[in-house]
């Protein structure tokens, strides 16, 4: 799964090394790294981290985490029909527009969730 974010949302650093999850988001994830909040939690977060690019790079990262997580089939579905068409775990790669490659979207499905969402007040 593919979130192509618009240039200048996701943040890049200086030599791709990417900072530690700041200390405003240690109750994000569990000890075993799963994630504890889920997708609107880690949605308003992102609002409320505007200012602080490590927090947004790693919030950005766990919704993109929670909605490919949302695409599992629940448990009560998971009969070997519906398993026997779901080929491994789904992968999520969040990334910009720039660097999001053709070859990629050309083996890639659009999925448009802007109707879920009111305008943002200006």
């Amino acid at each position: 799964m593919s979130v192509v974010l618009k240039p200048g949302v996701l943040p890049i650093f200086a030599g791709d090394d990417i900072p530690p999850i700041p200390d405003s988001l240690r109750n994000l994830r569990g000890q075993d790294g799963a994630l504890r909040w889920k997708a609107n939690q880690i949605a308003e977060a992102i609002e409320g981290h505007a200012e602080d690019p490590p927090a947004r790079y790693h919030l950005w990262l766990a919704l993109g985490e929670a909605w490919a997580s949302a695409c599992k089939p629940k448990a009560k579905f998971r009969t070997p029909e519906v398993m026997s068409a779901v080929v491994g775990d789904i992968d999520v790669d969040v990334t910009t527009a720039e660097e999001y490659r053709y070859s990629q979207y050309k083996v890639s499905e659009e999925l448009d969730l802007d109707h879920l969402s009111s305008p943002k007040p200006e």
